[in-house]
């Protein structure tokens, strides 16, 4: 059994454990999508323990019995191979509602992404897990257990998407410079015009819709330029997606930027709302990220 302290994790780029610790998290994600599996077919894992309302989300954040049987599992498994890491986790956070003082280096996890689709039988839910050192996200997965379909990527780790066991590499710095920009819209946002009139002011005059429940997955495997997501969002719902975007572009410009052009930090203790994040702008495509920049100067 292979266990990494939360020192050796800190020294990741000095000892070059990153991918050894990639491979044992990418068998604890499958593991856990094997789990979901499971619970699918039963009732009483579909049952909500509570539900939030969002004015910025046209679908309601529901926590099910399964959110937090899958937190469980995987926090479990963290623990057993990587002892001394803490770990920020959507489901725990949200009960406890306190404030957490996690340092600058942990697991950033949502261990069911997309509540609405598993309650709903739709494949398009994920597990979500990143690994955070000292603010920024060094290793990211994706994991859609029902597609079969992982995507992975970091810091020295090259971003590549497994399907079926197929894997398949995602290259954002050759996004094309020249043509007119398509812009990912999702269908849960409520404030869908503001977005558009958003990627109006940087050019865009073409919009996608983004696939079942929403999720950054749009940007890496569709034709999809940049993604705004305006309603309200947490860090453990984007983290995973900005440290594979990041390790998808050599040029290490790719990555999630507030509307003001700023890259996005974790850790975020420190404000009313610990981990909220600002309205957010995922984009590849190195035209719009300078446009993104001006038009922060400008806000």
């Amino acid at each position: 059994m292979s266990t990494f302290t939360l020192e050796q994790i800190k020294a990741y780029k000095k000892n070059g454990l990153l991918k050894n610790i990639a491979k044992q998290v990418y068998a604890i994600i499958e593991e856990a999508g094997r789990y979901s599996l499971s619970l699918r077919n039963k009732t009483q894992y579909k049952q909500k323990i509570f539900e939030e309302k969002d004015e910025t989300c046209k679908v309601s954040d529901a926590t099910l019995l399964a959110d937090l049987a899958m937190e469980r599992f995987i926090t479990m498994h963290l623990y057993k191979h990587f002892p001394d890491v803490p770990i920020l986790s959507e489901e725990s956070q949200k009960i406890n509602m306190g404030h957490q003082n996690l340092g600058k280096t942990f697991f950033c996890l949502d261990p069911l992404d997309g509540s609405y689709c598993f309650a709903n039988n739709n494949d398009n839910y994920s597990i979500q897990l990143a690994l955070i050192v000292d603010g920024n996200p060094i290793l990211g997965l994706s994991h859609f257990p029902l597609l079969d379909k992982t995507y992975i990527g970091g810091d020295g780790i090259p971003s590549h998407v497994l399907i079926k066991n197929q894997r398949s590499a995602i290259d954002l710095s050759k996004s094309i410079k020249t043509r007119d920009f398509v812009g990912a819209v999702s269908n849960a946002s409520a404030n869908e015009e503001e977005v558009q009139e958003y990627l109006r002011t940087l050019g865009v005059k073409k919009f996608q819709r983004a696939r079942g429940c929403p999720n950054l997955a749009s940007i890496l495997d569709s034709p999809c330029d940049i993604y705004p997501i305006f309603h309200t969002n947490f860090e453990w719902d984007v983290a995973a997606y900005d440290a594979i975007i990041r390790g998808a572009d050599s040029t290490h410009k790719s990555m999630l930027y507030s509307v003001y052009g700023e890259p996005l930090v974790y850790g975020k203790t420190d404000q009313t709302e610990p981990f909220k994040n600002t309205p957010l702008v995922a984009t590849t495509n190195p035209i719009l990220i300078k446009q993104i920049f001006a038009s922060g100067k400008n806000q």
